[in-house]
């Protein structure tokens, strides 16, 4: 289930969930009903809030292939090094 929500994790769903709410906003306040513009500013708050929510997953996402890469690097030193040892 991670593996499948993290596919859809990404920039282009943030721009669209921010969108999305920014347009629920400004139906709501064109809306005469006040429970209407309560809903619909509900929703768009939830739209807005779930955005930041992943765009922070978003960070965490790069930042993991950031120390996955750098885990690769150092991981290719170190054998090398031990390599060097060795054939000493």
């Amino acid at each position: 289930m991670l593996r499948s929500l993290s596919r859809v994790v990404g920039l282009p769903a943030v721009v669209v969930l921010l969108l999305v709410g920014v347009a629920i906003m400004v139906l709501a306040a064109t809306r005469d009903s006040p429970t209407a513009q309560l809903f619909a500013g509900l929703v768009a708050v939830l739209a807005v809030a779930a955005s930041l929510g992943m765009l922070f997953f978003v960070y965490l996402k790069r930042l993991n292939a950031d120390i996955d890469s750098d885990r690769h690097d150092l991981r290719r030193e170190l054998d090398d090094i031990v390599e060097d040892d060795d054939a000493e």
